[in-house]
């Protein structure tokens, strides 16, 4: 049993690799900001069609967050014994392999388009505490749906 957790390993490791880069580009995005400063447009936010914009992405940021869940379960259901290679192994060219970080990668990517909604705002002249809001949301999404062993071999079954 211990040689078909270490089989898992190549999976889970580039499964985690790919999400700890989609947390650097958030991070990235902090850095910029704070780089920039809050003068970085301050007078485009008195505007009538920022706050627009704004309520525009913070109901599109609260759309995704369960969207993502069930977008990734539902290629994760799709994975059927029928889908499995024909020896069922965990090796990197496995469907379910490729099934299992097609999910997540999607997951990861849609998070991280919450966090580039509050990106996007501060570049328009928005505050800090909109642009941590949003990145705050797409972190904690980033938490909820990290890689787990659990999840990868519940879909090997």
């Amino acid at each position: 049993m211990a040689n078909d957790g270490d089989s898992h390993q190549p999976v889970l490791v580039s499964a985690w690799i790919i999400w700890v880069g989609f947390l650097l580009t958030l991070a990235i995005y902090v850095g910029i900001c704070e780089i920039m400063g809050t003068q970085s447009g301050s007078e485009a936010n008195s505007g009538f069609a920022t706050l627009w914009i704004r309520t525009a992405f913070y109901v599109i940021a609260i759309v995704l967050f369960p969207v993502i869940s069930g977008l990734k379960q539902l290629i994760f259901k799709n994975t059927s014994p029928a889908t499995k290679s024909p020896d069922d192994s965990p090796r990197p060219g496995n469907t379910l392999n490729n099934r299992y970080l097609a999910g997540l990668v999607l997951a990861f990517a849609l998070a991280n388009s919450i966090g580039t909604l509050g990106f996007l705002l501060f570049l328009m002249g928005d505050d800090y505490r909109t642009l941590y809001m949003f990145i705050g949301i797409s972190v904690i999404c980033m938490l909820i749906h990290r890689p787990k062993r659990e999840e990868f071999d519940q879909l090997m079954r």
